[in-house]
């Protein structure tokens, strides 16, 4: 588990470096290239976190991963009933949304709905 964490930060570095590289070369455009940095410094953030908490938590057990993946079930149903939704907003003509309003909706959806459902599994302690 540990080889993967030094994976990610290898993985990083180089996203790091080669945004580095674009930008003081002017290989490409440097919004890109920017990005390209900005992709490389969350990969080595987000790693240094996740190994800092694997750390501090208990093993995952069989309980564990059935709450999780149920949270993540009823999160994939919430989505698809809100693309439904939409799906029909616009079909009637009710809203008129840009595809980027739409998308920012829907991933919000997924992220939270996500988090929401494992949580009050979580304290729940059983799904029946």
């Amino acid at each position: 588990m540990k080889e993967k964490y030094d994976y990610l930060i290898v993985l990083g570095v180089s996203f790091l470096l080669v945004g580095l590289f674009m930008i003081a070369l002017q290989l490409i455009d440097s919004t890109i290239a920017l990005s390209i940095l900005v992709i490389g410094i969350t990969i080595i953030v987000a790693t240094i976190f996740r190994k800092r908490k694997l750390k501090s938590m208990p093993e995952k057990d069989e309980r564990i991963k059935k709450l999780s993946m149920y949270g993540l079930g009823y999160s994939w149903i919430t989505t698809f009933l809100i693309i439904t939704i939409f799906f029909w907003f616009d079909y009637f003509e009710l809203i008129k949304i840009t595809t980027q309003q739409y998308y920012t909706i829907v991933s919000s959806t997924m992220i939270v709905s996500a988090i929401v459902f494992q949580r009050v599994l979580y304290k729940k302690g059983d799904v029946e």
